[in-house]
């Protein structure tokens, strides 16, 4: 967290886990319709704790109708389960164990029961593997990721030749990252010279691999906002 630093000039540019929740909380509330229910599945670890905590107050600052509870436990949430709408289950954990049995649940509920479901989860969850789950494109899983490349996207593979011609390797992460850097910083210098900080709340950019949007806080510098949003389809997430 930027917070921790107490940097006024620090610029930075992965987005926070408080971040991921907060957008996340703005996305979930405008799925939200009437007769539906959000629960909010935090079974107290790390990561759910970093993630969730604030969830439910994030949530009902952008919809104060919505029909919220935070539940410990897959007893608990099961009490709570709506027939009639759609249930919003947004989890913060990223403990593969307990990941497995929630959606077992899900299938079971959803199966016998008729529960509709919509899944959403921690930005880790892009890195792992749901092939081994049958059911899990009814659940529209939904996760927030702050790097995303689009393989087919023109730009990307002009990049990735110009690069491989170049350095005779194929482009990581952080070759994408250092360029979606150097050209949306470049860019502000070249255009605003020594005064190009004032302009970075102003100017966004959606790049290879990152976005950059901007808020400014005096304790502790600029914070990058920059998150996407990504559905699991076909074994595979993609840009929602």
């Amino acid at each position: 967290m930027a917070s921790e630093f107490a940097i006024p000039n620090l610029v930075s540019l992965t987005p926070s886990i408080r971040a991921h929740s907060e957008i996340m909380a703005k996305h979930v509330a405008k799925q939200y319709a009437y007769g539906d229910v959000v629960l909010v599945y935090n079974i107290q670890d790390g990561d759910s704790k970093q993630f969730l905590d604030n969830f439910a107050s994030e949530a009902l600052g952008y919809n104060k109708s919505l029909q919220i509870k935070v539940v410990t436990s897959i007893a608990e949430l099961n009490e709570n389960l709506v027939v009639a709408g759609t249930n919003h289950i947004v989890c913060g954990t990223t403990n593969r164990n307990q990941i497995r049995a929630l959606l077992a649940n899900m299938d079971v509920q959803s199966s016998e029961s008729g529960y509709a479901f919509k899944l959403y989860g921690h930005p880790n969850w892009a890195k792992l593997s749901f092939e081994d789950y049958t059911n899990i494109d009814r659940y529209e899983l939904t996760v927030t990721t702050s790097t995303l490349v689009d393989e087919n996207a023109e730009r990307t593979r002009r990049f990735n030749q110009k690069y491989k011609n170049k350095f005779q390797v194929i482009p990581s992460d952080f070759s994408y990252k250092g360029y979606d850097a150097a050209i949306y910083f470049g860019g502000l210098i070249a255009k605003y010279g020594d005064d190009y900080a004032q302009h970075l709340v102003k100017e966004t950019y959606s790049g290879i691999n990152s976005d950059f949007s901007f808020d400014y806080f005096p304790e502790w510098g600029y914070v990058n906002r920059g998150v996407r949003f990504m559905v699991y389809r076909n074994n595979s997430f993609d840009r929602k």
